[in-house]
């Protein structure tokens, strides 16, 4: 009987180690998941901050060079005594002509 409560005990002692050592073997592995969320939740926000700026460098730059050939077929209008009939002067014509759906998108 000595034998068979000294085993009890022993089954116990090996119990409680290993409940302790998946305790704290799932607190770890909780821990390294908070944390891999937490750089991927950050490596989001660089992410989507570095699309942002790269929209928004993207947009004005097509702001700036679509505004920039307005200037400069407008100012071949004015310069020109006869209008060409060329197909991609007409294009742009067209397009021109039409600004102001153009200006208030760019803006």
């Amino acid at each position: 009987m000595d034998k068979i409560a000294q085993l009890e005990d022993d089954l116990m002692d090996i119990e409680m180690l290993l409940q302790d050592s998946l305790n704290e073997a799932t607190a770890k592995f909780t821990d390294e998941i908070k944390r891999l969320n937490s750089d991927l939740k950050a490596k989001t926000m660089d992410y989507i901050k570095e699309v942002m700026n790269e929209f928004d460098i993207y947009s004005t730059n097509l702001r700036n060079a679509a505004l920039n050939e307005q200037e400069a077929f407008e100012k071949q209008i004015e310069n020109m005594e006869n209008i060409s009939q060329d197909s991609e002067f007409n294009a742009k014509l067209e397009v021109v002509g039409e600004r102001e759906p153009l200006i208030a998108w760019l803006e």
